[in-house]
């Protein structure tokens, strides 16, 4: 966190009363600071649900005087989805914001010397923290832009399930027909047709070829055929692949049970993205946003939907940065400083969109793109060049959602990135993209959408 965002979070609760809240599944344990930074109760704890929150308010209410109750800032610990009940519950009557559970954690060992969590003592650090201005405000969106949000963190978690589900069936395969791998990606429409209808290195040598080519020249829109098979059985001829006759059942059941899982997500994510881009499509920041060559329907949806309303929650593109955790942290005493590193302490979703979109407009965008190779020129670190580049795109970003207008190539940007990529003797195949017209195509926006990107 910046020093000014700290100072400015500090002026927010500057002479309040904080109340700070570890969080619990059935129960939550508080405790009341004074403006001072003095426990004035004893931590208390209160029950998830009507009776505990009507509890916690009289409290408060009885523990704070009368003339000071127009100055409470309630800080509560932001774990796991814990703390949602509650801030929905409290958020018309208080001001309520939100601490990290890697700050309760890392002060630990300042206050007791020891790192072990009790209720109590996070209770207080969450209040600490809070008077300390180690926090995010609660920012309250708007209908669509909470809905977005939703649904943006469940298409994470079952991106994330689809992960583990692929990871879950190539590695069987790795065992039973390791060599299928290297004709084929595991999660191509292809590769789950053949899965499901042949396993071991000996049913793909019974397959019939003429037959099955046929079908897969359909399936993966002419990718593969005859060639990809017969390369598969020559391959089964003398695989390593270990033998599973005796379990040949069990092993195919378990094999069906992950294609289908796996599937199931790709259904899943496919359904809620499309949700997404028509809901994104109502802001006034969708067009503007896929209007930058590389950001593509899903990544706008998803970057709305992590920032909110951005006009009306940031004031500078640095405010984004710190909230994605991309901004530069800095270990420093007198005259001597440590490496900078980034900070991750702060919004993990947001932190992947921005890194997917800057992989993709570096290629495109001449303003990132020259930034991009004047990195990789003196340091060729691909994760470190790609992550440096987002301030270059969230200064650019922010700039047209302020002024209201589209993304339009810059001439002398484009000229110059040209003259950069001759003098360093760079091929580049983007050049006729550089333009806007070639708007980048989302793969979820025809019927047939996934069978186009996983064939």
């Amino acid at each position: 966190m910046s020093m000014n965002k700290v100072f400015s979070n500090k002026s927010l609760i500057n002479g309040k009363y904080v109340v700070g809240i570890d969080p619990g599944d059935t129960a939550h344990k508080a405790i009341i600071i004074s403006a001072e930074g003095f426990p004035i109760s004893k931590p208390f704890g209160f029950s998830v649900d009507f009776k505990g929150f009507q509890k916690f308010e009289n409290k408060i209410l009885n523990e704070i005087p009368k003339e000071e109750h127009k100055n409470i800032v309630i800080g509560i610990e932001s774990s796991c989805n814990l703390w949602q009940t509650f801030i929905d519950y409290f958020k018309d009557k208080y001001e309520i914001v939100k601490v990290s559970p890697l700050t309760t954690y890392l002060s630990r060992g300042k206050m007791s010397n020891n790192f072990s969590k009790t209720d109590n003592k996070d209770s207080y650090l969450v209040a600490a923290a809070t008077q300390q201005g180690n926090f995010t405000i609660c920012y309250k969106h708007e209908p669509i832009y909470q809905e977005l949000h939703d649904l943006n963190i469940y298409f994470n978690k079952i991106s994330n399930n689809k992960i583990q589900a692929k990871l879950r069936l190539r590695g069987l395969v790795r065992i039973i027909f390791p060599e299928l791998l290297k004709c084929l990606k595991i999660d191509t429409l292809t590769c789950l047709y053949l899965l499901n209808n042949y396993m071991t290195p000996k049913d793909f040598l019974q397959m019939d070829i003429e037959k099955e080519a046929k079908s897969i020249k359909k399936i993966s829109i002419s990718q593969h055929g005859e060639k990809t098979l017969l390369k598969i059985k020559e391959f089964a001829k003398n695989s390593i692949g270990i033998k599973i006759e005796s379990k040949y059942k069990s092993i195919r059941l378990i094999l069906s049970s992950m294609i289908k899982t796996f599937q199931h997500f790709s259904e899943e994510i496919s359904e809620i993205g499309t949700a997404l881009i028509e809901l994104s499509k109502d802001t006034p920041y969708f067009e503007i946003i896929t209007s930058i060559k590389g950001v593509s329907d899903i990544l706008a949806s998803q970057l709305i939907a992590e920032l909110g309303d951005i006009k009306q929650n940031f004031n500078h593109y640095k405010q984004i940065e710190a909230f994605s955790g991309y901004n530069l942290r800095i270990s420093q005493s007198g005259k001597s400083s440590g490496a900078k590193h980034i900070n991750k302490h702060a919004n993990g979703r947001l932190g992947k969109v921005l890194y997917q979109i800057i992989r993709h407009t570096s290629r495109y965008i001449p303003e990132i793109k020259l930034k991009y190779l004047r990195r990789k020129l003196k340091k060729n670190i691909y994760k470190k060049n790609i992550i440096a580049c987002i301030p270059q795109f969230l200064s650019m970003f922010f700039a047209l959602i302020k002024g209201n207008h589209k993304y339009e190539l810059k001439e002398e940007k484009y000229n110059e990135l040209i003259a950069m990529e001759k003098k360093n003797n760079i091929k580049s195949k983007e050049h006729i993209y550089y333009e806007i017209n070639n708007i980048e195509k989302s793969r979820f926006r025809s019927p047939g959408k996934m069978k186009k990107i996983n064939n």
